[in-house]
């Protein structure tokens, strides 16, 4: 048994280095790294064949069963040595037919537990996107700022928010992200708009279910076909972007960053020259009000049910689905 001084994730603390029985140290269910390569734990166990464990895993003592909460799943703890960092490693071992590991021991917390769990994961070369953004969105949710997260692992600060953005992707496309099927700027652009990536699924299953894979292009053609062309929307007269007739009502579009054109926009992937509406919601409730304003603005020359048509009245058509909506929300108010 060695006396070991050094800490993990930076944290001295007094630790030991022992020969443990592999039955009983097991994999943590804490860890958030979920996919591993069978074929570089292959290769990793023929080179611990011919050279050995270069580097001893660390691992925590658990003298209790438990049973803990974790991503939506109620997961049992055995007795025995937890492991903290060096999963690949063990398994390897276990594939090379190790009957013993080497390992450092220490008392750990399950905080500390999963900060060092999601420190080793997040350092590695070939880091899953997906768990990245996940084990990003862990910290974050455990109380870590951004700016720290990015100062922490070398990164922007957008890169960190963008990572944790498609946590919100939709799970059918989860894994495309992670096999490289699904560009990551794609995952970011249908991960803003959650809305339309069920549709997007239901879209491309067959697509999908047939191995096929979706870059940056196909996902922003897809999303244009679904988006509004704001220089068509009524409430643009001629084109007009300035919206006077909006008086502190709703967002402008110009400011607004759901439009693809707007100072700020949420969508950079999908900027272009054209002014495109990512947000349905607020474009039919633009439409609402628009409508409102122009019957309000009319009010007096308007005709009414039973009224006789004259030259100089206004008639309201609802011969469009825009003009249906506006009419619908605004009747009984009118």
């Amino acid at each position: 048994m060695n006396e070991w001084t050094e800490g993990v994730a930076g944290k001295p603390s007094p630790s030991v280095i022992e020969s443990i029985d592999v039955a009983r140290v097991y994999p943590s269910p804490l860890n958030p790294r979920k996919s591993v390569s069978e074929a570089a734990i292959a290769e990793l166990a023929e080179s611990i064949k011919a050279q050995g464990l270069l580097q001893p895993i660390t691992v925590r003592p658990k003298d209790y069963e438990d049973t803990i909460e974790y991503d939506g799943s109620i997961v049992s703890v055995p007795t025995g040595y937890e492991i903290v960092c060096g999963e690949r490693r063990y398994r390897a071992c276990v594939l090379a037919g190790y009957a013993e590991i080497p390992c450092i021991v220490r008392e750990m917390s399950d905080e500390d537990a999963i900060d060092a769990m999601i420190t080793e994961n997040l350092q590695r070369k070939d880091v899953d996107p997906m768990e990245e953004a996940a084990a990003f969105q862990l910290l974050y949710d455990r109380g870590a700022k951004v700016e720290d997260l990015a100062a922490r692992f070398g990164k922007s600060e957008r890169f960190v928010r963008d990572r944790m953005l498609m946590t919100r992707l939709v799970d059918e496309l989860k894994p495309l992200v992670s096999d490289g099927r699904l560009t990551i700027s794609g995952a970011q652009m249908l991960a803003r708009l959650e809305d339309h990536g069920e549709d997007f699924v239901d879209d491309n299953k067959d697509s999908i279910a047939g191995g096929e894979g979706f870059s940056t292009s196909d996902v922003k053609e897809y999303l244009g076909g679904l988006l509004e062309d704001l220089r068509d929307a009524p409430f643009h007269p001629d084109g007009d972007m300035r919206e006077t007739w909006n008086d502190g009502l709703l967002k402008k579009c110009s400011t607004c960053p759901c439009c693809s054109t707007s100072t700020g926009s949420l969508f950079p992937e999908m900027e272009d020259k054209t002014p495109r509406c990512a947000n349905n919601k607020c474009y039919n409730e633009k439409m609402q009000a628009y409508f409102g304003h122009l019957l309000m603005k009319y009010r007096d020359d308007l005709v009414k049910e039973g009224e006789e048509i004259e030259a100089g009245r206004v008639v309201v058509l609802d011969d469009t689905y825009e003009a249906k909506i506006g009419r619908a929300s605004c009747r009984e108010r009118v």
